[in-house]
């Protein structure tokens, strides 16, 4: 999964840009710096659904100076039983409607 985190002035930083997953047992992935205020990080396996942290750092004298965490939520598998409508116009913008299970109880809650 692709995670994309905002802020400012991350084509600024001398030192590479790492995305840290788990507070407790962190894990470190480069981060993708794709402009000034947008980077993108492809998240861990987790095996398991729970929400974690995620934070940036950044690489400096063979230390890390972290940002605050913030929350990140690893779902389940997700079984898709329908999907409504079926086509849309070539114009974009169709709501689309998905069924099933496995969705978590913050996906209800965001209305996806």
């Amino acid at each position: 999964t692709m995670v994309e985190m905002t802020g400012s002035h991350l084509l600024n930083t001398p030192n590479p840009l790492l995305c840290v997953f788990d507070v407790e047992h962190p894990t470190y992935v480069p981060a993708d710096v794709t402009g000034d205020s947008r980077l993108l990080c492809k998240t861990v396996a987790s095996g398991v659904a729970h929400t974690g942290s995620i934070s940036i750092t950044e690489v400096s004298s063979n230390k890390l100076a972290q940002e605050p965490y913030l929350e990140f939520e690893y779902q389940g598998d997700v079984n898709v039983t329908s999907l409504f409508p079926t086509s849309g116009g070539t114009h974009g913008n169709t709501v689309i409607t998905l069924e099933g299970t496995g969705y978590s109880s913050h996906s209800a809650a965001l209305g996806y």
